[in-house]
């Protein structure tokens, strides 16, 4: 699939994939997942991509069924497999703050990608996208491979991401199902009825059972795309891959801090700055139907009629921040 930002004035991005972090002479840049063509984020019969992910790894707790998700991963016997794979990425992780945790680094060296883009634009990212974003890439794509449930959490929007951590956006995101395990779901959105207060003391309580019956549970499959704006309640369960494209900040508000595993993170991880206040603040009770909830949020690709080898996923219907398509390739 094409992940890619949405350009502003001064051009549009390419429409041909040209690799990972690879761009399309005069165009913005794409962040490219050729799937299943990669292993360990290189393709197969390549020098490998012009960025390495940067990963995070963790103990290996049973394979994805499509034996295109466990080689990406490099899933074996006894391995050792990435929890997460941030792409081409110029964003630190906020739980590592003072560290180089997040960049991706230019392959086959130390130098990070940040670096390259800051002493020169427009050869990485096309004179358009340079001259309109300067040295950003609009977006932050994430490869997420959740062995365990996911914290309950959301995002700001740019309002409160000002506010609250003067942070200059917020962060909706995207999730593109590849694999899942059978039983694999999500959490999403609040159900009918629930309030801030009552919320907020299953949060004080830690009641973990309670604050994931607040939002829709919903099985997940491959090819799905779910839009999550921010302020939305969600967590990832187990046992899925996916992919992840959202805005290129790293800002979460949790409303756990007990991982499914026992262990804790600071008390402080769950709101940072914003306080309890400023957390409740920034999730949005929207408490919608379930039925409702999913026209809203849960999207399947739809070919095109004009471009049959394209389908929009992510488009400025659901955000004007980036759009997501997914692009059939086949060998001829």
């Amino acid at each position: 699939g094409v992940l890619r930002p949405r350009a502003g004035p001064g051009g549009a991005p390419g429409d041909a994939p040209g690799g990972p972090g690879k761009r399309n002479a005069g165009t913005g840049p794409c962040g490219v997942i050729y799937w299943p063509q990669y292993h360990n984020g290189k393709e197969a019969g390549t020098n490998g991509p012009i960025t390495e992910p940067n990963a995070q790894a963790g103990p290996q707790q049973g394979g994805l069924p499509d034996p295109r998700g466990r080689e990406f991963l490099g899933e074996g016997p006894g391995a050792r497999v990435c929890s997460q794979m941030w792409i081409a990425s110029l964003v630190t992780s906020a739980l590592q703050p003072g560290t180089a945790t997040g960049l991706s680094r230019v392959a086959g060296t130390d130098i990070f990608l940040r670096d390259c883009l800051a002493e020169n634009p427009a050869p990485w990212l096309g004179e358009a996208h340079a001259a309109h974003w300067g040295v950003s890439l609009g977006f932050l794509l994430k490869l997420l491979h959740s062995r365990d449930r996911l914290l309950l959490q959301t995002h700001p929007d740019g309002a409160r991401a000002r506010k609250y951590f003067g942070l200059p956006s917020g962060k909706d995101e995207a999730w593109y199902v590849l694999d899942t395990r059978p039983g694999a779901c999500i959490w999403l959105g609040f159900r009918p009825g629930v309030t801030p207060a009552y919320f907020r003391g299953l949060i004080e309580r830690q009641d973990t059972a309670a604050l994931l019956d607040c939002l829709h549970q919903i099985p997940i499959r491959p090819g799905e795309v779910y839009f999550i704006p921010a302020g939305t309640a969600h967590a990832m369960g187990s046992d899925s891959l996916v992919a992840e494209l959202q805005e290129p900040v790293d800002i979460t508000l949790r409303a756990e801090y007990i991982r499914p595993d026992g262990s804790r993170l600071p008390g402080e991880s769950m709101y940072g700055p914003a306080g309890m206040d400023g957390l409740l603040d920034c999730f949005h009770f929207d408490c919608l139907p379930r039925e409702e909830l999913l026209a809203r949020h849960r999207f399947r690709p739809a070919p095109g009629a004009e471009e049959p080898w394209r389908k929009r996923l992510i488009t400025p219907e659901q955000t004007p921040r980036f759009y997501m398509d997914e692009v059939e390739l086949r060998r001829e």
